[in-house]
């Protein structure tokens, strides 16, 4: 963006092609942020930046959606309700800036699936509610560097609060056992099979044998988004999951299925503002006002809240809760079920 505003200024010719990406991956993070104000990230972040005429603490989210804004002359939704980042200011002229906060801000859908990336995102009509389900490529590039080995997790995000979180990055060197945890399959929300990582770690970025993940299906009916996926990672055995999304009804069904019946847990990683409780057979969330109640619809060996580890941010890591549900048989399926408050 930072590099097609020069050459837009210089009068340069842009390829078209360069502008038709800026877009795509634009779109991306408009979707995958909730209100233009809070992201949801899959994989590494080790929040580098590449210019700030501001300094101290800043959103760099809302930073880099204005930015691209401007530089597409696309007013998307929520970016101009924010206050405008003071790079934005030396780069573009008040003009410039006042017409684009004049223009129709240009909508988010409720259902948002990137079929090649490999990322779909969902929301609940008056977004409050943000789900993202990763099922794409591990990582980046022949070595997958910045992948974790998280294939079919999910989080969910309610009123700009994590809910069920990805545990983060925390650091890339130093500490390489901490560094391996936070890639770990068993620490994201998805199946882990008999322990075992859904792709092999060999070094900080450097993976070997790498999942694959496999879209089956996607489809928007009425008031159902459903998504089905499948990966090789424990071959012979197969991993796929299903998600049905009813937003109506705020509830949230994932059905696991393995080709053969053998050891599994799977979790639900908690953020640390979250309250977590079994209540009978179910199990209670707070965050915040709203709740979110979880329900196993199938016989399972053993269901427990664990302590477990998250990273807020790059170097920082910390304690928080994860609900660990574990057996051995060929089908999971758990329902989650949110409450709101009335705002």
């Amino acid at each position: 963006a930072l590099m097609i505003h020069s050459m837009q200024t210089c009068n340069c010719n842009v390829p078209e092609i360069w502008l038709q990406m800026l877009e795509k991956m634009t779109e991306y993070v408009g979707c995958s942020s909730w209100r233009g104000n809070v992201s949801m990230e899959f994989g590494d972040d080790d929040e580098g930046k590449i210019l700030d005429l501001q300094g101290g603490e800043i959103n760099h989210l809302q930073y880099i959606m204005q930015l691209c804004s401007l530089v597409l002359k696309i007013p998307y939704q929520y970016t101009f309700q924010h206050p405008v980042n003071e790079t934005v200011c030396w780069l573009f002229t008040d003009e410039e800036i006042g017409d684009m906060r004049r223009m129709e801000p240009l909508p988010i859908s409720d259902a948002c699936c990137f079929k090649e990336g490999g990322n779909t995102f969902l929301r609940d009509g008056q977004d409050r509610v943000l789900i993202g389900i990763d099922h794409a490529a591990l990582g980046f590039g022949s070595i997958a560097a910045h992948g974790h080995a998280d294939v079919l997790s999910f989080q969910m995000m309610v009123d700009g609060k994590m809910l069920f979180a990805d545990p983060g990055t925390y650091i890339y060197h130093c500490d390489l056992p901490f560094r391996n945890l936070f890639r770990k399959t068993e620490i994201h929300n998805t199946l882990c099979i008999d322990g075992r990582n859904q792709s092999e770690m060999l070094g900080a970025f450097l993976w070997g044998r790498k999942a694959k993940c496999t879209l089956e299906n996607y489809s928007v009916d009425n008031n159902i988004v459903r998504l089905e996926a499948s990966h090789d990672g424990y071959a012979p055995v197969r991993h796929q999951r299903v998600f049905e999304w009813e937003h109506s009804n705020l509830k949230l069904r994932i059905k696991d299925g393995i080709t053969e019946a053998v050891p599994w847990c799977a979790t639900l990683l908690l953020d640390p503002d979250c309250e977590a409780y079994m209540d009978g057979d179910m199990i209670q969330i707070r965050i915040g006002e709203n709740s979110c109640c979880v329900n196993i619809n199938t016989p399972v060996g053993l269901v427990g809240i664990e302590d477990a580890w998250f990273s807020p941010c790059y170097g920082k890591k910390m304690r928080t809760k994860a609900i660990k549900i574990k057996g051995n048989s060929k089908m999971l399926e758990v329902e989650l079920h949110l409450f709101l408050k009335d705002l």
